[in-house]
């Protein structure tokens, strides 16, 4: 298909002088001279005739031998193309350039592994990215391996030449062929593969009939026609076309002729009022145009100066009666190879042909999103609509889920073949990554249910962190995923209701555990650690609850995820149930440290404060201290406890000796009131709990500093430990 792509090689002669013409040239010139002049004509049959004649007399002659493998491919012999390039990839002189095109061979030939081994070997060479994806899609080629997704079928109206570019016209099917026509004078390509094929020309099916558009004057092609898009409820047309008049390097009857895009008005089969497009040029070609629906939009392909290699795609916008610069459409999805026939798709989605991207080889159709102006994503259509061979032209009908495309795979009829397709289960991906920086994650466990029955299908992804699902249309589905060190991800919801053949990627995040809740937990009594504490975790966003037991070192620890808010609460028997809120917003990892001091059950409780310096019993203490005294004597089995503190002002030595002074002050007054020793038990813990920020070295104010003298005196029920 190659040979129509871009350019196209004419030679004027009436078929009966067909290799006559040919043998003329060859007399006056060598046989490299020869060799090179055919090969740049794209006459790669005869190419190869007179490189083997120059390798006769030089065997060891490497760009002879590469041309030749060069001139196989391009006649769609990968095969023969392969054992030419096998014996020079053992020679001294192979190129970085050979080596990469024996591994696109070998990648053409379904030689999969081999061609992975060279691509890595041409990666340890150089920083390649084209390199790069083609290796990655092969390592995860099993991915795009979707054949039980379609049915595909050949039609009947092939015929034994090239045949494309099939799509609806006005409630019949228009398409170009190379099918012979004894309407027109039989010129050919000099590049022809067989005497019989003739110029691309427009031809109709009729559900029973195939005939050729008939020409109005205006528009009467001189040769060639190519790739076309109709727009304006379909009254208006631009199309792709050889034009004579700028045939360049004319030798001998042969000439290089540029592909122009035109436009024409065709509100019936005929069509005139042509116009030119007026960024078409002599010097390259611009062909393959797609236009949006109101014809405001047009992308096309072309090898003017400044692109990536090969053909891109362009994007140009009208305005009135004019349209802007050409615009390429960037490295995301032009290549170093040939990006060629697009077609753009409800507005929304562009398909295009590429032969540098990831693929299986040849020409692959690939399918990106178009939004705003902006093309991206490129995703391979896969098997069975993309082949080893060069699949192109592809058609979508509004329903997306049936279609034409074309290509010049095996077992075809002609030299290119067009393929009607359908879809018989919905192909998607569920790609899970990670939510820190989307690396992708394999052996996750994905599941998808059903949510209409008990039908689910399960599996791990791939090292590319995919999963494909193969599931009927219109119905709705739950997927849920699961990684160890990762947080789960429940039930996400997605349908196939309504959908097309998209490929929808259904990229799931999971938080790779790297955000934690730890602490400890503390007797407020005894500032002991507290084992078989239950710790609960609530999600307060999603209502998920997770617990943990403290083991001897009174220890917990949850996993949390950024952006959400979270309650941590503690139960533990004869203890009062306390807890905090987190609120992990912006916050992706680290350690979230908070202790938890669990207070004891008790009947009642005072706190009395002491002034600075002092241990002695403040006058307006006694009345809370004499309801304790009641109370202990309401409950006689019951006991006080007792925790005294200083603040932080001297040193530790000499407020651990206040805090006791004090401690002992109480002690003394409870015993003048009745309560036996026995039943009091006390702390003193100098200013090591203080109530705010006053711990040593912090300069407080007076109030800050008064709030740590204290005492917390408790009746309760038993003896804390």
């Amino acid at each position: 298909m190659k040979r129509y792509a871009i350019h196209t090689i004419l030679l004027f002669s009436f078929l009966s002088a067909f290799s006559q013409s040919k043998s003329v040239l060859d007399l006056f010139r060598g046989d490299r001279l020869v060799a090179n002049q055919y090969y740049d004509q794209m006459d790669y049959r005869n190419a190869i005739h007179f490189y083997e004649k120059v390798l006769d007399k030089q065997p060891d002659d490497v760009e002879s031998e590469y041309k030749i493998a060069k001139s196989y491919l391009y006649l769609n012999e990968p095969n023969n193309s392969e054992v030419w390039l096998r014996s020079l990839m053992n020679d001294t002189e192979a190129t970085l350039e050979m080596k990469i095109f024996y591994a696109e061979v070998l990648r053409r030939n379904g030689k999969i592994e081999q061609a992975k081994e060279w691509y890595g070997k041409i990666l340890n060479e150089e920083n390649n990215p084209e390199i790069e994806s083609k290796l990655n899609f092969l390592n995860n080629i099993d991915f795009y391996r979707r054949d039980s997704a379609y049915t595909i079928q050949n039609l009947a109206i092939n015929s034994d030449q090239s045949d494309f570019a099939y799509q609806p016209y006005r409630n019949r099917m228009i398409f170009l062929s190379a099918r012979q026509t004894e309407r027109y004078v039989k010129h050919q390509p000099a590049n022809a593969i067989n005497e019989d094929e003739g110029m691309l020309r427009y031809f109709i099916y009729d559900s029973s009939q195939t005939y050729h558009l008939v020409y109005d004057e205006e528009v009467k092609p001189y040769y060639h026609d190519g790739p076309l898009s109709f727009y304006d409820e379909n009254n208006r047309v631009a199309f792709t076309r050889n034009n004579l008049k700028d045939a360049s390097n004319t030798n001998k009857g042969v000439s290089k002729v540029n592909l122009k895009i035109f436009f024409a008005d065709c509100p019936s089969d005929q069509w005139g009022n042509i116009e030119a497009f007026e960024h078409n040029s002599n010097n390259y070609s611009v062909g393959h145009p797609t236009l949006s629906s109101d014809g405001s939009i047009m992308f096309f392909s072309s090898n003017m100066p400044g692109g990536f290699g090969g053909p891109d795609l362009y994007a140009t916008f009208r305005d009135g009666n004019k349209w802007s610069a050409p615009v390429n459409l960037g490295p995301q999805i032009n290549t170093s190879g040939e990006e060629l026939f697009p077609v753009l798709y409800n507005d929304t989605t562009l398909y295009y042909s590429s032969s540098g991207l990831g693929g299986f080889g040849g020409l692959d159709i690939f399918e990106a999103s178009f939004r705003e102006n902006r093309v991206y994503n490129p995703r391979n259509m896969g098997t069975p609509i993309n082949s080893i061979a060069d699949d192109f032209s592809i058609y979508m009908d509004p329903s997306g889920r049936k279609g034409y495309f074309s290509s010049n795979r095996e077992g075809g009829k002609g030299l290119d073949d067009i393929y009607q397709f359908s879809t018989v289960m919905y192909t998607g991906v569920v790609q899970v990554v990670t939510k820190q920086n989307g690396n992708p994650i394999s052996g996750a466990f994905v599941k998808v249910e059903s949510a209409s029955d008990d039908d689910s299908w399960s599996s791990l992804t791939n090292e590319g962190g995919g999963f494909q699902i193969n599931v009927p249309y219109d119905q709705d589905y739950y997927v849920t995923v699961s990684k160890e060190g990762h947080s789960d991800l429940y039930k996400e919801p997605f349908s196939t209701k309504g959908s097309r053949i998209n490929y929808d990627t259904l990229v799931l995040s999971l938080w790779e555990h790297d955000l934690y809740a730890k602490g400890k937990l503390y007797s407020n009594e005894t500032q002991q650690l507290i084992q078989d504490v239950t710790v609960v975790l609530e999600n307060l966003d999603n209502g998920i609850k997770d617990s943990v037991v403290t083991a001897d070192d009174g220890t917990y620890s949850f996993v949390l995820v950024p952006d959400n808010r979270y309650k941590i609460t503690a139960r533990h028997e004869g203890f009062l149930p306390d807890g905090f809120s987190i609120n992990t917003t912006d916050i992706y990892d680290g350690d979230l440290l908070n202790d938890i001091v669990l207070e004891e059950v008790y009947v009642d409780k005072v706190v009395t404060y002491f002034g600075f310096n002092e241990t002695q019993i403040a006058d307006s203490a006694y009345t809370h201290l004499n309801e304790i005294v009641s109370t202990l004597k309401r409950f006689p089995k019951s006991i006080l406890n007792i925790a005294a503190h200083a603040d932080s002002r001297g040193s530790e030595t000499y407020n651990k000796r206040l805090s006791e002074g004090r401690l002992k002050e109480l002690v003394q007054y409870f015993n003048r009131k009745g309560i036996a020793k026995k039943r009091i038990q006390g702390i003193a813990f100098g200013e090591e709990l203080p109530l705010n920020k006053c711990s040593s070295g912090v300069e407080c104010e007076e109030e800050d500093y008064a709030k740590n003298r204290r005492a917390e005196l408790k009746v309760q029920m038993h003896a804390y430990h």
